[in-house]
């Protein structure tokens, strides 16, 4: 009998979702003012946030562009300065106990660099949702963050991101 590649993970109480309330705007360039969604690992976790998957719903854009994963790398750098905290939930619903920190909007230590092209082509007023599958090929590091910003886009839209906490002992 086969299940699910997550059960494991989710029934242990080690896979963790969250996702934008309400619409966010999308930056023309990667910034350090991260207003879209952010995944941070706080430094001293003692774990890695390992992405399995990323959604994202346009709601309206105006110009072409795309969307990235944009990623703060050092983990020597100042910390992220949380500012409006993201509700994470356990994929074992009812569960709590998540490490890896999502934001709605927060200030990261420097510009971010793109690690991925998460998608683009959108054209104006392209209703539509996009999902990829990292299935743990990027992997937060403690001290570092990863967000999904916007390059030479304008637009609205949600994001939605799950991932697996992995001890590092």
């Amino acid at each position: 009998e086969r299940g699910s590649p997550y059960y494991e993970a989710a029934s242990r109480g080690k896979l963790f979702t969250a996702c934008n309330q309400s619409a966010v705007t999308w930056g023309t360039a990667l910034t350090a003012t991260a207003v879209t969604f952010t995944l941070s690992n706080t430094l001293g976790s003692g774990v890695n946030l390992a992405i399995i998957s990323c959604g994202v719903t346009m709601i309206t854009s105006s110009t072409a562009g795309s969307l990235v994963y944009a990623a703060n790398v050092s983990p020597n750098a100042a910390a992220v300065i949380h500012g409006t905290p993201l509700t994470v939930r356990g994929a074992l619903l009812g569960t709590t106990g998540n490490l890896g920190l999502a934001d709605g909007a927060c200030t990261l230590p420097a510009a971010p660099v793109a690690i991925r092209t998460l998608c683009s082509g959108f054209t104006t007023n392209a209703n539509m949702t996009v999902r990829d599958y990292p299935d743990g090929s990027i992997v937060v590091a403690p001290g570092c963050a990863v967000t999904i910003q916007g390059i030479t886009i304008v637009g609205t839209g949600l994001v939605d991101m799950v991932w697996e906490e992995i001890s590092i002992s």
